[in-house]
């Protein structure tokens, strides 16, 4: 799983399920670069993963209200 901001919409933490990816000699993950456009990557988890909650999420629920 790969959480990451969208570049147009960088206040929505997102995610996509990846699999079968390359790993380099360092151990890490090599993401597809199709993959990797247009994203500002945060993390990279081991499974697929739900997120519960995230940096912001409670002060913008908070602006929303008058």
């Amino acid at each position: 799983t790969v959480l990451y901001y969208d570049d147009e919409m960088l206040l929505e933490l997102k995610s996509v399920v990846i699999s079968n990816c390359a790993v380099g000699h360092g151990g890490r993950v090599i993401i597809p670069t199709e993959i990797k456009e247009g994203k500002l990557i945060i993390a990279v988890l081991q499974g697929e993963v739900t997120v519960l909650n995230t940096l912001g999420e409670r002060a913008a629920k908070n602006n929303m209200v008058a």
